[in-house]
């Protein structure tokens, strides 16, 4: 009789500690997240998401290249084959525009 006695008070023992260990592990993690939260406060962070605006387009007058302030004028032409920039058969593949 002492025996099962013995045996109902450690499955009781072991079943309060069970209880027990998950109370404890949420308590540090609510201290852990008390600590992110006021570490968080003390950081001065940009909102998440915000984009700064681009800059607006410079529009000069009729017949003149739109500049962008933070851009230079760079010229690309340079960078393509001879083939594209060649303009002497132009007239024959493409209508001229009205």
């Amino acid at each position: 009789m002492k025996v099962l006695i013995r045996i109902f008070l450690e499955k009781k023992i072991n079943l309060i500690q069970a209880k027990n260990e998950p109370r404890a592990e949420k308590l540090v993690l609510k201290a852990n997240k008390e600590r992110i939260e006021q570490q968080l406060k003390t950081m001065t962070v940009p909102p998440t998401g915000y984009v700064h605006a681009h800059p607006v387009p410079y529009h000069p007058g009729a017949n003149k290249m739109a500049v962008f302030p933070s851009c230079g004028l760079v010229p690309m032409w340079q960078y393509l084959p001879p083939s594209v920039r060649d303009t002497s058969q132009d007239h024959e593949l493409r209508t001229p525009a009205a």
